[in-house]
């Protein structure tokens, strides 16, 4: 009974293996050089291959956050915590550190009742009155 279920098995693999029920391998042969043959990955990529570097125009990187412009009268002190060795700021609803920036200013100190800044025309402070000095 074994002999036979072995014999069957055997039997089994070989048809199965044969070119008969199997799909024969196909040569793989390199596309022709012309512009009508369909890529591998079915992108057309026609339009891509033909267009001059001077036709591409670069959009806003949608991952980089852009720096807005914030006049120094524009921005609000609202709070500070104050511990030293750690200090962080509420400027214009952003908690802020020393070295972060708003906008195109960046925070430079902070004190117990001041935070000093600096931007491309000098060094300023706000104080939790609210007013730019």
């Amino acid at each position: 009974m074994v002999w036979i279920s072995k014999q069957v098995i055997i039997a089994t693999l070989v048809v199965c293996a044969s070119p008969i029920y199997a799909q024969a391998p196909s040569t793989p042969t390199a596309p022709a050089a012309s512009k009508s043959a369909a890529p591998m990955s079915g992108l057309n990529l026609g339009e891509f291959d033909t267009s001059k570097p001077g036709q591409l125009k670069w959009e806003n990187n949608p991952f980089v956050k852009t720096v807005e412009s914030i006049g120094v009268q524009d921005m609000h002190l609202t709070a500070i915590v104050y511990r030293p060795g750690s200090a962080a700021a509420l400027i214009n609803d952003l908690v802020v550190k020393e070295g972060d920036h708003v906008g195109d200013s960046q925070v430079v100190h902070i004190e117990a009742k001041r935070v000093v800044m600096r931007n491309d025309d000098g060094i300023f402070s706000l104080t939790l009155s609210g007013r730019a000095q």
